[in-house]
């Protein structure tokens, strides 16, 4: 695993570094701040394996079609702010989603039972926020991103055994994890009203890797440009490894799916 605290400071450093600068004889357009406010709805698939001690106790895929009925709770929004090269940005992630399955037979060794219930609940909250120093200047162009991200998570796995009296084991765990995360994006510009933005990034620190991956279309609403509409998909996976009373708890997470907004500007 990365040192956290050099890899916090080094992102630290870097985005307040960029984001404080600007270049010299900028034009007056670019020396003003444009900010977007984009609130966003991730119809999500989730995958979901948990392993204690390197033992799978829980593999579940949750696909959209089932995802209602396993989802309690969803919210999420992104903003950001350029000025000239540099930017700052801002995304908010929440979900909390349950999930169950019976274990089937054949299991590896130390697994529970065949016939056991495996009940997860889990309560995420990511919150990413960081810079970005486009190396064109324009409206279009390459943009390297830097910052980090900050995952909060209760995770709740209770396992019903199929022996009389079944009784339930719990294990509990809350993890709070630092990032810091590096990428690159590239926004562009279809005719007049259509625009799209590619990115890709890494991260490390608490979490052992984390990915995260989207592709956007977004169609500008009326002439004023203060409006729009956002569609595309995203994909983010992370791994998450807790010791928890003696216990090592291993959480693989993977979030892919469309994505659905409406962007203000200003």
């Amino acid at each position: 695993m990365w040192n956290m605290n050099l890899w916090t400071k080094f992102t630290i450093v870097a985005a307040l570094g960029i984001c404080l600068w600007l270049p010299a004889g900028e034009t007056q357009a670019a020396n003003s701040w444009e900010w977007s406010v984009t609130p966003y709805v991730w119809t999500t698939s989730a995958g979901v394996t948990v392993k204690e001690d390197g033992v799978v106790i829980s593999d579940n895929d949750v696909a959209f079609s089932d995802l209602f009925s396993n989802l309690d709770f969803a919210f999420s929004f992104h903003a950001e702010g350029r000025r000239g090269r540099a930017g700052l940005l801002f995304d908010f992630f929440y979900v909390d989603l349950s999930t169950s399955g019976t274990v089937p037979e054949h299991q590896d060794p130390g697994s529970p039972p065949p016939g056991s219930v495996v009940d997860l609940d889990i309560e995420q909250m990511i919150l990413e926020g960081g810079g970005f120093y486009r190396l064109s200047g324009e409206e279009t162009g390459l943009d390297l991103l830097f910052g980090l991200r900050w995952i909060g998570m209760d995770e709740v796995i209770n396992v019903t055994l199929p022996l009389p009296p079944n009784p339930t084991l719990t294990t509990k765990s809350s993890p709070n994890l630092t990032d810091g995360f590096l990428g690159l994006r590239y926004v562009g510009q279809i005719g007049n009203k259509w625009g799209y933005s590619i990115r890709g990034d890494v991260a490390t620190g608490d979490t052992e890797l984390t990915l995260n991956g989207q592709a956007f279309f977004k169609y500008q609403i009326g002439q004023s440009g203060k409006y729009g509409l956002l569609l595309g998909y995203r994909y983010m996976s992370l791994e998450i490894e807790e010791r928890v009373e003696g216990v090592d708890i291993e959480t693989d997470l993977t979030y892919s799916g469309p994505v659905f907004g409406f962007m203000f500007k200003w």
